[in-house]
């Protein structure tokens, strides 16, 4: 989401995962949608293609830990960091907290206003909030040993997928190292691990090296096959729900689709637009749709209620806009009066 990520790279690179972000952000629209109006068994479709944002987080953020913290390594350029990402993050989302307790009447505890096991489609703020303590410890092994770091990080995360099964201790443990109360598609710290992933691809300059071939194919093409992989992601987890489609083979098609959008500089304007305001359509998408059902607009397996939403959604997408713009004026005066 945008608000969570330092933009890197080219404009090329910025409108790409504005574009991802934007796609992935209407998938989730639809995916909850689906989930609370609909009996269609086709819910959880946009599950895995969240991973899109925890790749991108990572992706933006490593050039700024790099900078702000590595190259000058200090307890207050730490703090600084830290700070910077919180100011962002939490007012937005202690206001949709609020505007969520005011329509649904849905009490929230102290942790949740922490981002500490979040519930609900909140569990993102308690997972970005975890990937963020994290970097720049993260970037500094990256920066210092690469492919070390790598192969280590991804030896480490291989261990936690499978050893708790055979001694129940290390998922208690776990469990209580988690910031999240489910784990990410059931897999403990997969979401740490992807925005580790999205470091990687940062450091590893795999988005600039672009072969010949790529260069020569028409931007129209690219985007066509941009769509065309996003379909198949869709599709391949609808499979799992038939034929146990790994979930790995999914995830393994994110991690292609955004570093093809990334390497070839994808850009469609209305998904752009949508990845710039992606965090304040997270946080708000479904109060919008518990007000809509409180004043009986919404209602289960109706065509009118899909209608409806379409032709209201202008409106609540402005009000994205303007929270979005709020959001960037507090961060803004907020890192000011602590510098």
């Amino acid at each position: 989401m945008t608000a969570l990520t330092q933009h890197a790279g080219t404009a090329d690179t910025r409108s790409s995962s504005e574009s991802l972000r934007g796609l992935a952000i209407l998938a989730v629209l639809v995916n909850h949608y689906i989930n609370d109006y609909s009996t269609m068994n086709v819910g959880g479709f946009a599950n895995v293609i969240v991973s899109v944002f925890f790749l991108l987080s990572g992706y933006g953020i490593f050039a700024s830990v790099r900078k702000k913290v590595i190259k000058d390594f200090s307890i207050i350029s730490l703090v600084l960091f830290f700070r910077d990402r919180l100011v962002r993050l939490f007012p937005l989302y202690w206001i949709a907290l609020a505007a969520q307790m005011l329509v649904n009447h849905e009490p929230y505890q102290v942790s949740d206003f922490l981002g500490i096991g979040a519930e609900g489609h909140y569990w993102f703020i308690s997972a970005i909030l975890q990937c963020y303590l994290l970097s720049p410890f993260l970037a500094y092994a990256l920066d210092r040993k690469k492919y070390l770091t790598l192969f280590g990080t991804t030896l480490v995360f291989i261990g936690v997928y499978f050893l708790p099964s055979h001694y129940p201790f290390l998922a208690n443990t776990l469990g209580w190292l988690h910031f999240v109360e489910s784990p990410y598609l059931d897999i403990y710290f997969l979401h740490t691990y992807l925005f580790f992933l999205g470091m990687s691809l940062q450091k590893l300059e795999l988005i600039k090296n672009r072969t010949q071939w790529e260069s020569k194919i028409p931007k129209s093409v690219h985007c066509t096959i941009f769509l065309l992989i996003f379909i198949l992601i869709c599709f391949s987890v609808l499979l799992d729900k038939v034929y146990s489609f790994p979930v790995f083979g999914t995830l393994i098609l994110v991690i292609a689709w955004t570093i093809y959008a990334l390497r070839n500089g994808i850009e469609i304007k209305f998904f752009a637009f949508l990845g710039r305001i992606s965090f304040s359509v997270y946080l708000f998408h479904m109060t919008y749709y518990f007000l809509l059902a409180k004043i009986g607009v919404l209602k289960i397996d109706l065509l009118w209620s899909v209608v409806a939403v379409i032709i209201v959604s202008p409106a609540f997408v402005l009000l994205c806009l303007g929270l979005e713009r709020f959001g960037n004026d507090v961060a803004r005066k907020l890192k000011k009066v602590g510098a």
